[in-house]
């Protein structure tokens, strides 16, 4: 996997978008203009696309040789890290629901089971079953792109670009059809083609690496800069401070308030164009987007973004009923508790899981020594 801090720091990223619409939809929130109504949507999309993105790029990177290994030892990897720690919040998310709270998790032992079995995901879970489904269809798709990958010269550009078009018409599709695609009575789930968009886009980074490299740095310190500005406008507030006296309205005490006629009637295709040109800007040798990501206080929350997604919504019903209800004080426990559960849950869980993964790879995907001829002595 990719040890480049800036995408930790857009991991952490993916995880506010996440914690804080979650947290003023129950009244929480440091300030209303920072509130992010409706942005949860955007996070989702950005921890999908980038861990699809970092998979693939592993795999992708090594197309001509050693994949069979390569794949196999990510799949151990990546199942001892997520399945341990998935598997603990379940039990305690169960704990809380069957004796607090009755929307927080499963809550009985039938659908405690079929947590287990990746078949149900309420509340925040219900991401696991997707991430899970992904790496079924990353099988075909990673031999896929491989053979793309192995293509010479103008014939790989042409089949990356093809790719590319097929997975955002595919995006384009779900957006507008919802659960209603064909596809979906396969058990495919209508966010898989962020998986499949991302696992695409790592292959196109590849096979443009040279021409995208040609581009000089303040060129991609300015269009980092304008991914960064239409990024900030995806936030209502601001969008309609922009731009007022459009058709729709937004309060930000009442979540269904906003208005689909104007705003998001584009603002899914400006997410996805955000999150290819950040892309883009965070694999150049030097840019400032990449520089603020991979500050110590984002890299971080993107180290425990795992824990701290799972975990956060029993905490939110915890402070809401027994602690307070004012809004700044409220968030400020939100983050507090939350972030030091997933502290320990990655020191108790997670790092122990990740540590057998490594042993197991050693022992099972390691590649074989190469034979050596010992010199005689004279």
């Amino acid at each position: 996997m990719d040890k480049s801090p800036q995408f930790d720091g857009l991991r952490g990223v993916a995880c506010l978008l996440v914690l804080i619409p979650h947290s003023r939809y129950f009244g929480f929130y440091i300030h209303e203009y920072i509130s992010l109504g409706r942005f949860a949507q955007f996070g989702l999309f950005l921890f999908f696309f980038l861990s699809a993105y970092l998979i693939s790029k592993s795999i992708y990177s090594d197309h001509a040789s050693g994949t069979a290994h390569k794949w196999g030892g990510y799949v151990v990897r990546r199942v001892l890290r997520i399945v341990p720690l998935y598997y603990t919040v379940l039990v305690l998310d169960f704990l809380f629901t069957h004796f607090y709270f009755g929307d927080a998790g499963p809550h009985d032992p039938a659908s405690l089971l079929r947590h287990v079995l990746f078949l149900e995901g309420r509340s925040a879970l219900w991401t696991m079953p997707v991430e899970m489904s992904f790496y079924f269809l990353l099988i075909p798709l990673m031999f896929g792109m491989g053979l793309i990958l192995r293509m010479p010269g103008r014939r790989k550009k042409l089949g990356l670009v093809a790719a590319g078009a097929a997975s955002l018409a595919w995006l384009t599709y779900v957006w507008l059809f919802d659960q209603t695609s064909p596809i979906a009575t396969w058990g495919v789930h209508e966010y898989a083609p962020y998986f499949v968009f991302g696992s695409v886009w790592a292959a196109i980074q590849i096979g443009f690496a040279e021409d995208l490299d040609r581009i000089p740095r303040m060129a991609w310190n300015l269009i980092g800069l304008a991914a960064a500005a239409a990024f900030l406008i995806q936030n209502p507030l601001w969008w309609q401070t922009l731009f007022p006296g459009n058709a729709w309205t937004y309060n930000p005490d009442d979540m269904e308030s906003l208005t689909f006629d104007v705003f998001l009637a584009w603002r899914k295709y400006a997410m996805v164009l955000v999150v290819l040109v950040m892309f883009l800007t965070l694999e150049r040798p030097a840019s400032w987007l990449k520089s603020l990501l991979s500050t110590p206080l984002l890299v971080s929350a993107g180290k425990y973004s795992f824990g701290i997604y799972l975990i956060h919504m029993p905490i939110i019903f915890l402070i809401r009923d027994h602690v307070t209800t004012i809004p700044q004080v409220g968030f400020f426990w939100i983050v507090l508790i939350a972030s030091a559960l997933a502290v320990l849950l990655h020191n108790l869980v997670e790092r122990p899981g990740m540590r057998a993964g490594k042993y197991i790879i050693s022992r099972l995907f390691s590649a074989p020594a190469p034979l050596t001829t010992q010199q005689s002595g004279p």
